[in-house]
């Protein structure tokens, strides 16, 4: 058997192609077409790689981005009509609604489409095309139980954006919580929403009793807006890091930030991958009001809701992280953790039976 991914995005930015692989284990051969958007060679073990080569960021204007999808499109279907493969997985669901004619005839039942954003369902056209590919489709994967409010009607199974940690590591990072004077707030990740961040430094940045963090892409853009805003104290900015230095900020972190905003449906049903590093690492999270990841950290008891309108936010969140009862979070993370454990068994089972021609068996 042979099988396909398709991606619409450079793989180092779908780190859960890793967990097809880790099911797959080389027991089939696989080929991967991707979207170099950064210039950027990657071989993820393939044993053909089809590199679609043109650059794009995220000030791209969005009609040039438009024209690339359907460049994208047409350089998938000329590779997915010269190889008979047996099997398709869409890391993307921008890359199934492209294929959406090609798939449902020639593919049915041998695709799975994985869902990790919102995309464009409001739109109609682009609605009808993705409820013909969950109909059409062997298995449907959502990186958030949220989704279903705003996908089309059909079965889908949770695949969560988890992180391995050792226990080791885990257990070091229990050892020490609490034992700063100072509250650090940190940001790990691609910095992109800076008005939050600019709300989230009128609430703790001028307060000696926290250290606010921001680590990653475009931190020293937001590093020079707080300033020309007159924030000066209070902050810590990164602007890029290699994945292996994640760990070493989070221990330089006693609250992770996962507060995006909210009202914007893109942010109200994601699950951030902030929120498996907090339960597995044993650290709370801040979340925003209204949100997926508000009802998840509620249920679970993982975390504290910001809310930029509230004058005493600051004083909330310190007596918070103060009166936490550090054995019953750590049961809290438990409980968190076994529940996504559960998932990924299903996640798994599905697609090892994907890749041995079994039918899904239902969630």
């Amino acid at each position: 058997m042979k099988i396909v991914f398709i991606s619409a995005a450079n793989l180092y930015l779908c780190p859960y192609i890793q967990k097809y692989l880790n099911v797959i284990k080389g027991n089939i051969s696989y080929d991967i077409i991707y979207w170099d958007r950064h210039g950027i060679e990657e071989v993820y073990g393939a044993e053909t790689l089809y590199r679609y080569r043109a650059e794009e960021d995220e000030l791209t204007p969005r009609w040039k981005k438009l024209l690339g999808y359907f460049a994208f499109g047409r350089f998938c279907k000329k590779i997915l009509k010269e190889n008979q493969y047996d099997g398709v997985i869409l890391l993307h669901t921008n890359c199934g609604v492209l294929l959406t004619g090609l798939l449902t005839r020639y593919y049915r039942d041998r695709f799975i489409l994985d869902i990790r954003d919102y995309s464009f369902e409001k739109n109609p056209v682009y609605y009808a095309a993705e409820k013909r590919l969950v109909q059409a489709s062997y298995a449907n994967f959502i990186s958030s139980d949220a989704y279903r409010d705003f996908l089309p009607p059909g079965e889908y199974y949770v695949v969560h954006n988890n992180c391995a940690i050792s226990e080791e590591t885990a257990e070091e990072f229990r050892s020490c919580r609490g034992t700063h004077s100072t509250i650090r707030i940190s940001f790990i990740g691609l910095v992109r929403f800076f008005e939050q961040s600019e709300k989230m430094a009128h609430s703790f940045a001028e307060d000696s009793r926290f250290l606010l963090g921001f680590f990653g892409k475009n931190a020293s853009r937001l590093e020079a807006v707080l300033k020309e805003k007159g924030y000066h104290s209070g902050l810590r900015f990164l602007d890029r890091f290699s994945p292996e230095e994640t760990i070493s900020l989070y221990r330089e972190t006693d609250i992770i930030n996962g507060a995006y905003g909210n009202h914007n449906i893109s942010l109200d049903y994601a699950y951030s991958n902030k929120l498996y590093y907090a339960a597995a690492l044993g650290m709370p999270i801040l979340v925003s009001p209204a949100t997926a990841m508000e009802r998840i950290t509620a249920q679970y008891g993982l975390g504290f809701v910001y809310d930029p309108d509230d004058p005493k936010i600051a004083d909330k969140l310190y007596q918070y992280y103060r009166e936490i009862d550090w054995p019953t979070f750590d049961q809290n993370c438990a409980a968190f953790r076994k529940m996504v454990e559960d998932d990924e068994k299903r996640f798994e089972a599905v697609v090892q039976a994907f890749v041995t021609s079994r039918p899904p068996s239902s969630n």
